[in-house]
């Protein structure tokens, strides 16, 4: 019986788009010439974690994340003395220091929709000047209100359920069928429009240089899983 940790792991590597993002993201930073102390925001199981600390750019690596199991998985997964590691909710960790660059991947849409903005804020607050805020995250299209969402709800896991049903990846079946019916009550996800998205990081006090649709990297091959985008931004 696999736990749910490990369910999540398997679920995030069926998905080609979501191991594409995490190298879209990599790669933002490998175009930056000094070492980078890096601080990664829901670090999770660490399947950014590992990509991280390949890089050369990376000098030193922070990780965060709220779930204590998953914090565990991490730091067995990496090398003592490679990364920090705080099982914490971000705004609750003291003593951080100023960050090149933070980096988030899939944290965002778990973030309740009241406290995203001070979430993004947060992140500003942890970055030198000029440092470097990379969020990539799953949005849902476009919608107005609380009816208009959740016709956004239903849109976005038609597409999700038909590509996970034509991977024909049970867990995967399964996951979608879970995670729509939390989207639907706003219980654990809470995943915006991209308008919203680039609105509140501009709220934030960043200045928003570019976004990766990262979906678009796989048309022609017949399965295109919605809405995930990076949103690359600087700090004042």
């Amino acid at each position: 019986m696999l736990s749910e940790l490990e369910i999540y792991d398997e679920v995030m590597k069926v998905i080609p788009e979501y191991d594409l993002l995490s190298d879209l993201l990599v790669d933002q930073l490998e175009r930056l010439s000094i070492p980078l102390h890096v601080l990664e925001v829901g670090s999770g199981t660490g399947l950014l974690t590992e990509k991280l600390l390949l890089s050369p750019r990376v000098a030193e690596l922070t990780c965060v994340d709220p779930d204590a199991d998953a914090c565990e998985l991490l730091r067995r997964r990496c090398r003592r003395g490679q990364v920090a590691v705080h099982a914490n909710h971000f705004e609750r960790v003291k003593g951080l220091c100023k960050f090149d660059a933070v980096v988030s991947r899939f944290a965002l849409h778990h973030v309740p929709d009241e406290a995203k903005l001070e979430f993004l804020r947060h992140a500003r607050r942890s970055l030198k000047s000029g440092g470097l805020c990379l969020v990539g995250d799953m949005t849902l299209p476009h919608y107005e209100g609380p009816c208009d969402r959740a016709d956004a709800v239903m849109q976005y896991y038609k597409v999700t359920s038909d590509y996970v049903r034509r991977l024909g990846n049970q867990l995967a079946i399964d996951d979608q069928a879970e995670c729509m019916e939390r989207d639907l009550n706003q219980d654990e996800e809470y995943k915006i429009c991209r308008c919203r998205a680039e609105k509140l990081i501009e709220e934030a006090g960043l200045f928003l240089k570019e976004i990766f649709p990262v979906s678009t990297y796989r048309r022609g091959c017949g399965m295109v899983w919605p809405g995930i985008y990076l949103f690359v931004a600087t700090c004042p």
